[in-house]
């Protein structure tokens, strides 16, 4: 998985795109960016962008045990607007050769009902040289010299997507993006997703 690279050398709409938080593979609610950027001028003719706002509070957390290494994390993005806390959790199994992730949305009751009607949107977008199938409940990948692994998730629904990379090349390429999709019904949102190797 890949963010999407920096667009400012492809004018304004690819600029503004990459600095947005649907071209990285985060959570998002309402698809609203965690961040947002100004502008400032330092000539006439020579601007830069800067963080006008963001999560103010965030948390990293990491650990190893003998079959596993983990990081957790949370940010309060979404704090101001729905009184709501954002944390992910990823671990690499040691012994099942495997990537776990949960991304998980924390409210308290009284803030309950301003999610009722949000939509939560998780991105994965995916490298160029990567191709991706759509099989049983789950993603088949196929990576470069014939390695595969499978992509699977419990909550919300999946789709693949197409998406924009800028990375080196000398125009945008249009790539694949995993994306599940849920609601804000429950009081806790969870969307538990895995990549596993697949060995023939």
């Amino acid at each position: 998985f890949v963010n999407c690279g920096g667009g400012n050398r492809f004018g304004h709409e690819y600029t503004k795109y990459c600095q947005s938080s649907k071209a990285h593979n985060v959570l998002l609610l309402n698809e609203k960016s965690q961040c947002s950027f100004g502008k400032k001028y330092f000539s006439r003719n020579a601007s830069y962008y800067y963080l006008k706002d963001g999560p103010k509070n965030v948390k990293v957390n990491c650990g190893n045990v003998i079959s596993e290494k983990f990081v957790e994390l949370s940010h309060d993005a979404y704090e101001k607007d729905y009184g709501i806390s954002v944390q992910r959790r990823l671990s690499v199994d040691l012994v099942k050769n495997c990537v776990i992730g949960h991304d998980m949305i924390n409210s308290d009751e009284a803030r309950k009902k301003k999610l009722r009607d949000a939509n939560i949107s998780l991105y994965f977008h995916v490298h160029p040289s990567i191709v991706c199938k759509k099989k049983r409940n789950g993603v088949l990948i196929k990576i470069p010299g014939d390695k595969k692994m499978f992509f699977t998730h419990i909550g919300g629904n999946l789709s693949i997507e197409k998406s924009t990379y800028i990375g080196n090349f000398f125009e945008p390429q249009e790539i694949t993006k995993l994306v599940v999709r849920s609601s804000g019904k429950e009081n806790e949102i969870k969307i538990n997703w895995k990549i596993e190797e697949i060995v023939d």
